[in-house]
């Protein structure tokens, strides 16, 4: 049966270039892969919108979540990670054609903008520049790679830096670039093909090493809330300041770049704001990161009552 199985996604992946999984993956033009499980597809086309009152609800969260963490004198950043079909639609094959004129993403940014002090830190324009000469997403994985990444970081970090200005993003010439290739795109994965369309792998090299360590774990009591253990870094080469990220998968490559900007680093992987994490860690900055896909999250509460909503 594995063969068989094997066998397939050869003929069809391999050789017609057909996911042997369409419920899941999709070949697109020019040998991009996109990820079509779990509603993305809709994002990619805009078949879904948010109504007024989905938007206040979103607007109302962040503010309160914003003002009780302003009231402990700590700074708090939302940024949602565009999916790949947004930054690369060119590529969908014709026939996910785009139903709605805007996104949900596009409303919700223009919605904060206009109505509330809360901004989201929109990485679009950067991303959507920077590909003008240089690849910001991994063809056959549901990820940016490390250009994009940090395309990304210095977005996140010129925002941060705007209220903390000791924090001084690093620029692109301070990094050296190897490729890698490697078989370990999620994408391929999913149909089998890993040994077969291989992921290209940009990597960036600091001029020095960095800073920034693993510290040492430390349990929450919600931790079973989380989708994986939280990571804790550590860098001795600062005083200050603290800081604790809400993220996902698209963090992963973040983690570098914004740990050598911080004391203490705490990443929990969790779309959701809790104010639990905020008060054992006590941060001097708190970062919200949310894939577009989970857009819809940024509505939810944590589970038991929210402090900053009492």
């Amino acid at each position: 049966r594995r063969m068989l199985i094997r066998w397939n996604a050869l003929v069809k992946g391999g050789g017609l270039h057909v996911s042997p999984k369409k419920d899941m993956v999709i070949f697109g033009k020019q040998d991009w892969i996109y990820y079509t499980a779990e509603g993305v597809m809709d994002h990619y086309r805009h078949a879904t919108q948010f109504d007024q009152m989905d938007l206040e609800k979103i607007q109302r969260k962040l503010e309160n979540r914003y003002i009780w963490l302003a009231d402990q004198g700590i700074d708090y950043y939302v940024t949602i990670p565009p999916l790949k079909g947004t930054i690369y639609p060119e590529f969908l094959p014709d026939k996910f054609n785009v139903i709605n004129e805007k996104s949900k993403l596009d409303q919700l940014v223009e919605h904060m903008d206009q109505h509330s002090f809360v901004k989201i830190i929109d990485l679009r324009p950067a991303l959507l520049q920077k590909k003008k000469d240089r690849q910001v997403y991994y063809k056959n994985d549901t990820h940016w790679n490390l250009i994009g990444a940090f395309t990304a970081y210095r977005e996140i970090a010129k925002t941060i830096a705007q209220d903390n200005p000791a924090i001084e993003p690093f620029e692109w010439s301070y990094f050296n670039e190897s490729d890698e290739w490697k078989d370990n795109a999620d994408l391929t994965n999913i149909m089998g093909l890993n040994d077969v369309f291989l992921r290209h792998k940009i990597m960036l090299h600091p001029e020095r090493p960095f800073n920034a360590d693993e510290g040492e774990d430390r349990k929450f009591e919600i931790d079973q809330f989380f989708k994986y253990s939280p990571f804790f870094y550590e860098n001795d080469s600062l005083e200050g300041p603290d800081l604790v990220m809400f993220r996902d998968s698209y963090a992963v490559y973040l983690k570098p770049f914004l740990s050598e900007h911080f004391r203490n680093s705490t990443y929990v992987w969790t779309p959701i704001f809790h104010p639990e994490v905020i008060e054992k860690e006590k941060p001097d900055v708190v970062i919200h990161e949310v894939l577009e896909r989970f857009i819809d999250e940024l509505a939810l509460d944590d589970p038991g009552e929210p402090r900053y909503e009492q």
